[in-house]
């Protein structure tokens, strides 16, 4: 029993070094990305800040090496302490075939051509289905960690609601929301049999857990009134092709098709005509006033430079284009008068960080917020996190153009009013979208990410 005991006391060793060395290569990766060590500096200020208990979230290491899948899960303690019991799976599946069924699964859920066909055929076109791919990535990513095999490990799991991914290569560009237990082609039903993990736990993706601020907070810090709302629901001024020389390269402007797969150097920007509407929502959710929201020709960089230089802000949205790109340098918002770059936007939001008010939540309702190259798909948006001390960020997989993500920013905010976790303010607002008629197809919410601290 003894000699057990050693055997379990050491793999936990193992393990717990195994997740440092993790938190350290997604350290380089972010310094690689941003090109500087300032990541390095604001991980050593959090780590001396007292953090909040994590007594309820499970973080998650799904880790793909060429020759197999480990899935490691550093969960809260059966007992209540603060040790954490770390758990440590093979995945039975293989990277590559990884690789395929998360590409394949990205392909068909992300499409809104694909939804279309998927809600008229029935099942009758299994080339346009998603659930084949989400039940077997639950299968292979999922049920394998969070299934118990000790007592232990069931106390631990029953204390879970929040799962917190820290997700490498393709996973970056998967919705883990829709991952799915057993769906089948009858969309509205996979809801309602309550069949996908967004319903079972609230989700979080995180570039690391070291990387990510969980400083404790009195509750009168989050003030949502504090909000800044900047929207533009057509570009006007981008009629004609337009280059935009930012820091690196000119990167192409065109209005047209929206996020075409064929994306290279030019960016088609179509109408968002829902922006007006989700702006209203949430500013009457939140009570925000007038001077708080840019909208069209009032959405100019300078404007929001000015706005994030004079006041102090809980809340900063963007209903607007966005490209995170490879390099950081090539990343924008676009606002009316042009791109208001990444850097610009972080050198903004840095100065609240040394006055310890830091914004608490950044959310970019519209295309490619959450999404540069599909390898580092939660870098840019993670990395604005980090490095300007932004506490959360919400992005987005995929652009949703469509009446259901005003609905569902505006459940968000409402969850956020009445003092819910982050996590679990979208938890709420995908449930409760998946479960509308017209609006239970993941392709309409599944794309919400939430990144970085989700208390």
């Amino acid at each position: 029993h003894a000699q057990k005991q050693t055997d379990s006391t050491q793999k936990a060793g193992l393990l717990k070094t195994a997740i440092e060395s993790i938190e350290t290569f997604k350290e380089v990766e972010l310094q690689n990305y941003f090109q500087d060590d300032c990541v390095t500096r604001l991980k050593e200020e959090l780590q001396q800040k007292k953090k909040e208990s994590i007594s309820q979230a499970a973080i998650f290491y799904p880790i793909m090496f060429d020759d197999r899948v480990e899935l490691v899960l550093s969960l809260p303690s059966s007992n209540g302490s603060d040790d954490r019991l770390f758990k440590q799976v093979n995945a039975p599946i293989s990277s590559k075939e990884l690789q395929r069924q998360a590409e394949a699964f990205r392909e068909r859920i992300s499409r809104k051509g694909y939804m279309t066909v998927r809600n008229n055929s029935q099942g009758e076109n299994r080339d346009f289905e998603y659930f084949p791919y989400a039940n077997s990535l639950y299968n292979a990513l999922i049920k394998p960690i969070m299934t118990p095999n000790t007592e232990e490990e069931r106390k631990s799991l029953e204390r879970v609601n929040t799962l917190v991914i820290v997700p490498h290569g393709i996973l970056r560009s998967i919705p883990f929301a829709a991952l799915c237990n057993n769906c089948d082609e009858n969309n509205e039903n996979n809801g309602k049999q309550q069949k996908f993990l967004i319903q079972h736990y609230a989700l979080a993706v995180i570039p690391g857990g070291e990387l990510t601020d969980l400083r404790e907070r009195s509750k009168g810090d989050f003030k949502p009134k504090q909000a800044l709302l900047n929207g533009l629901r057509e570009p006007t001024n981008l009629r004609e092709p337009t280059n935009l020389l930012t820091a690196k390269k000119k990167v192409e402007i065109v209005v047209g098709d929206i996020c075409s797969k064929e994306q290279k150097s030019s960016y088609h920007f179509g109408k968002l005509d829902n922006v007006p509407e989700e702006l209203s929502a949430i500013q009457d959710m939140l009570g925000v006033g007038e001077d708080n929201r840019l909208e069209e020709e009032q959405f100019t960089v300078t404007a929001v430079e000015d706005k994030l230089k004079s006041s102090s802000y809980s809340i900063v949205h963007f209903s607007t284009h966005g490209l995170f790109n490879e390099n950081q340098g090539d990343s924008f918002l676009l606002a009316y008068d042009g791109p208001l770059e990444l850097d610009r936007l972080e050198a903004l939001f840095k100065p609240s960080i040394f006055q310890d008010k830091p914004v608490e939540l950044l959310t970019l309702s519209a295309c490619q917020s959450a999404l540069g190259n599909e390898q580092r798909a939660t870098l840019g948006l993670a990395g604005i996190a980090v490095k300007a001390g932004v506490r959360s960020a919400v992005g987005t997989l995929w652009l949703v153009a469509e009446k259901s993500t005003t609905d569902l920013m505006k459940t968000f905010y409402e969850m956020i009013t009445k003092g819910k976790p982050r996590s679990k303010a979208l938890q709420e607002a995908q449930s409760y979208l998946l479960m509308q008629t017209p609006y239970y197809d993941p392709y309409l919410w599944a794309p919400f990410l939430l990144i970085g601290n989700w208390l």
